[in-house]
């Protein structure tokens, strides 16, 4: 970990850490494990990731990351909500300067072993620690990571004071539930399974973990742009015929 940044209190990163490590212990006992480093470069595809739904989602994001950044000159990006990086990875590839940002920094998350040489800085910040980076980006992204926090809303403001002027504001993987009912208790479910097993929240902060279609028109009004994906307009039209699946959009603005 000695090259991620930290800007995370030391009382919280404790906090942190702590959690971090009752999340790999729960996933370990359920036969979960953490990704080896050789399958990192592939991500998100790969052998390793071939038959993960969650994967496959995450190379749409790739996808449209790389359409709208197609016509900007590399840029300073941040991606926020990093996880392991592998987003950093393949736009510092793609010639831009990358700082990658999440809470976690264990060896599933930013701490994870990249072979070789890691080519984007690391930095270890919840949402309301990014301000002490003290720089402006030309592209933020929000890495699949808005319904995690306590108010969408409140997040995109926060991220939105980190554009350079003209600057973009990716969110990506808005899972829109027209009936939430559902997923909300299933996420209500995992979460008093994880409190019995190790006494500790799920999640960092109190969030609700989804979204549903009063943050869909709560973020428009914000200023942001949602659209649907287009490489999953089957997914989207069993969204309108089934109200308990998700429509997958992303926004900018």
């Amino acid at each position: 970990m000695s090259d991620i940044v930290v800007l995370v209190d030391e009382g919280r990163r404790e906090a942190i850490a702590r959690l971090e490590e009752a999340v790999s212990g729960w996933r370990a006992s359920q036969g979960r494990a953490p990704l080896p480093a050789e399958a990192l470069p592939a991500l998100p595809g790969g052998a390793h990731v071939a038959g993960d739904h969650e994967w496959r989602l995450r190379r749409h994001d790739l996808d449209l990351v790389r359409s709208l950044l197609r016509r900007r000159p590399p840029s300073r990006v941040l991606d926020f909500g990093a996880w392991n990086g592998w987003l950093s990875h393949r736009l510092a590839a793609g010639g831009h300067e990358v700082t990658a940002a999440d809470p976690f920094v264990g060896g599933a998350a930013l701490g994870a072993r990249w072979p070789g040489v890691v080519g984007w800085r690391r930095v270890q910040a919840e949402l309301g620690d990014l301000e002490r980076l003290d720089e402006r980006f030309d592209v933020v992204i929000a890495n699949r990571c808005l319904q995690f926090t306590p108010d969408p809303v409140a997040a995109v403001e926060t991220l939105r004071r980190l554009l350079e002027p003209g600057g973009m504001l990716i969110a990506t993987g808005l899972m829109i539930y027209r009936s939430p009912e559902t997923p909300a208790a299933r996420i209500a479910a995992e979460r008093e399974a994880f409190r019995a097993w190790s006494g500790l929240e799920l999640f960092l902060a109190p969030t609700r973990g989804i979204l549903d279609r009063s943050d869909w028109a709560r973020l428009e009004a914000a200023g942001m742009r949602t659209s649907p994906y287009g490489a999953l307009r089957l997914a989207n039209l069993r969204a309108r015929l089934d109200r308990g699946r998700p429509e997958h959009r992303y926004a900018i603005c």
